[in-house]
């Protein structure tokens, strides 16, 4: 019963009211005060379907392989589990007291859960939905969380009403509290931009700025006088975008130096909320709490940085956390291999392609393959979380005299997939290989230089026909002295 929860209800009442001094991409909206989620078509910007959940959904997450939304239900003190691709909930998980931010590892192996009312979190093995509790070890009221890119770490927000607040950083290895940091009035929202060098966090009317690597604080931007909100980073770390519940805006923030300039203050609905950005970053989708009376979503345009007409959903939608789906992108670092020449059935030096995921979902990896005389070794493995990279060697072996071409062909689930790039080489005959001391298809030995100084060779017949050169070389020196 709701009754049984009047604290934390209180606290999502009060945080967001104003205060008084693969497919396309689809956004699920939590609806506090109607118990639902609202699911919109990113492409269209119209409602797709409502989905029933557990009682005063709040906190969302998306799965980063896009399959499944994690919503925490506050007053039932559990997660829904909703399918993405049929809309319906397949699964609830009994979580701790009070449950209100979530976040998944970048893996997508477990999630953590802030409960407000029980001071601590709840650990989700994804594998099979058991679950644990991690120790925060204060009185303080966990809400906001996100994981760093590489996901080696966490970071909650936590405060007391009206008070500065700290950021726990957890160390994901062995799910234990590293520090706590001082930052701002009442901090709510979190994140972290792709690089994983700096971390956001929106206070009431200020957000703090965190050096990821030192641990420290960098500086503060005032985002109003007051007013509680999230923030979230667009997928190439240029923008920050701060809710304020209290002026009514969002803040648009460059962040792509350490200015932290403010670009444009943008009017949106009474009580901002959750926020988040399109994929593609072109838009940012703004949930208007309204002491959980509100019902609408504001859509800003982030080429202009004005606000689009209002979606209408629920009432009281909070959308704390990542709540379109993730999706992945392949990047790769040249289009074209063009390989010097090389003599016959002697593999060449390997050049290097890197294969990045720019995207916000986990890059999933089916094959990849070389054509012709090209082979090539990779340490991508079978998937790679947003924001990674990795390597592929590729090496010309030509089997024949002449010009060789072939593909490097990169199969995955990103889109243009499959990746197909150009490879191409000249096969060339040795100056010995046709003739000389151990000449023949098993390799040859030449002479580089006329003091007898220097050799090269190929194949194994090469190796044996050098050391004969080598071996007369010394007879006609020791002659030669005599």
């Amino acid at each position: 019963m709701r009754s049984a929860k009047t604290l934390i209800s209180f606290i999502f009442l009060f945080l967001f009211s104003p205060l008084t001094s693969h497919a396309a991409p689809f956004a699920y909206i939590t609806n506090y005060g109607s118990d639902t989620v609202s699911v919109i078509d990113v492409a269209t910007n119209s409602i797709a379907t409502t989905i029933p959940v557990g009682t005063d959904p709040g906190g969302v997450a998306f799965h980063p392989a896009g399959t499944n939304v994690y919503v925490t239900n506050t007053d039932d003190d559990t997660v829904s589990i909703i399918n993405a691709t049929t809309n319906r909930v397949t699964g609830t998980i009994a979580v701790g007291n009070g449950p209100s931010g979530i976040a998944i590892h970048p893996t997508g192996s477990f999630a953590y859960v802030a409960n407000a009312n029980g001071r601590d979190l709840t650990m989700i093995n994804l594998l099979d939905n058991t679950t644990s509790t991690i120790s925060l070890g204060g009185s303080l009221i966990p809400y906001g969380i996100t994981f760093n890119p590489s996901g080696s770490r966490a970071y909650v927000t936590a405060s007391s009403t009206l008070v500065n607040g700290v950021l726990y950083i957890l160390d994901t290895s062995n799910h234990t509290v590293i520090t706590s940091l001082a930052v701002g009035v009442s901090p709510i929202g979190v994140a972290v931009n792709p690089q994983g060098t700096r971390i956001y966090v929106a206070n009431s009317g200020t957000l703090s700025v965190i050096d990821a690597n030192a641990m420290t604080l960098l500086t503060t931007v005032t985002t109003g006088s007051s007013g509680l909100g999230a923030v979230a980073i667009n997928s190439v770390g240029t923008r920050a975008y701060v809710t304020n519940n209290s002026s009514n805006n969002v803040y648009v923030i460059d962040i792509s130096t350490d200015s932290n300039n403010i670009l444009a203050i943008v009017p949106v609905g009474t009580g901002p909320a959750g926020v988040n950005v399109s994929p593609d970053n072109s838009r940012v989708y703004v949930a208007n709490n309204e002491n959980n009376m509100g019902s609408t979503i504001s859509i800003i345009d982030t080429s202009n940085n004005t606000a689009f007409a209002p979606i209408t959903v629920g009432t009281g939608p909070l959308a704390i956390g990542n709540f379109i789906t993730p999706i992945p992108s392949a990047s790769f670092s040249e289009v074209n291999f063009n390989f010097s020449a090389q003599a016959l059935n002697v593999p060449s030096g390997a050049q290097t392609f890197t294969l990045s995921n720019p995207g916000t979902g986990i890059l999933g990896i089916q094959n990849i393959s070389t054509s012709g005389d090209f082979s090539q070794t990779n340490n991508c493995g079978t998937s790679l979380i947003a924001h990674a990279s990795c390597t592929i060697n590729v090496t010309f072996t030509p089997t024949s005299s002449g010009a060789k071409s072939g593909t490097l062909t990169v199969t995955d689930n990103a889109a243009g997939n499959p990746h197909t790039f150009s490879l191409s080489g000249t096969g060339t005959a040795s100056a010995a290989s046709g003739g000389g001391s151990g000449g023949g298809s098993g390799g040859g030995c030449s002479l580089q230089s006329s003091s007898l100084n220097s050799f090269s060779f190929s194949g194994w017949m090469g190796v044996l026909s050098c050391v004969i050169l080598w071996g007369l070389k010394k007879r006609i020196l020791v002659r030669t002295r005599r």
